[in-house]
This record gives structure tokens, C-alpha cells and sequence, in this order.
């Protein structure tokens, strides 16, 4: 693995004002040599599945956080390329 590579950062504070419990969901469509860290509350996240190696191509949900009603979320997600990717990561966030 070379030691150096590209990120994007992401800044991303939710506000739950519903009366029900929401989700975000970071889902990404990566070919290879990525890194992806996901913070909530400055809490670094687990990966959703064990199935997410960074040299193969994955495609999934990768980070859920839930979130109770009237919860304010400071969300933090690193997307690195890493040197030699293969430079095709497509990524969306939704609400669900």
C-alpha cells in the first residue's frame, strides 16, 4: 500500500426535527484503493460490512447512523484515494 493518496472530507451536521427515528446512510460504488473512515460526534464508526475491501470493487451502504428525534448529528465522512486507485468512487448520502 503507498503511503500517501487524496482526500475529501466532508462536513455534515443533521438536525432530526421529526418525532420519529431517522437514519443517514453514506452508500458509495468504489473500484479500488480507498479509504473510507465515517465520524459521528467525533466517535470513529465500524464498517457496515465485512465484505468492504478497498482493492476489490464494492458497492453498498457502508455507514448508518441513527438518529432519535429532535438529535442534532456532527458527521464527519474521509473518502482517501489512495495512490494507484482506480479513480471511479461514486458516493450519495440519504435519509431514511
Amino acid at each position: 500500500m503507498q503511503g500517501y493518496g487524496v482526500t475529501f472530507k466532508y462536513n455534515i451536521v443533521i438536525h432530526n426535527l421529526s418525532d420519529t427515528e431517522r437514519q443517514f446512510v453514506y452508500h458509495a460504488a468504489i473500484n479500488r484503493r480507498y479509504r473510507i473512515n465515517c465520524y459521528s460526534n467525533g466517535n470513529l464508526l465500524p464498517i457496515n460490512s465485512n465484505a468492504f475491501d478497498s482493492d476489490n470493487h464494492y458497492e453498498d451502504d457502508i455507514y448508518t447512523i441513527q438518529m432519535a428525534p429532535n438529535e442534532t448529528a456532527n458527521i464527519v465522512i474521509e473518502s482517501t484515494e489512495l495512490a494507484g486507485a482506480s479513480a471511479t468512487c461514486e458516493n450519495w448520502f440519504r435519509i431514511q
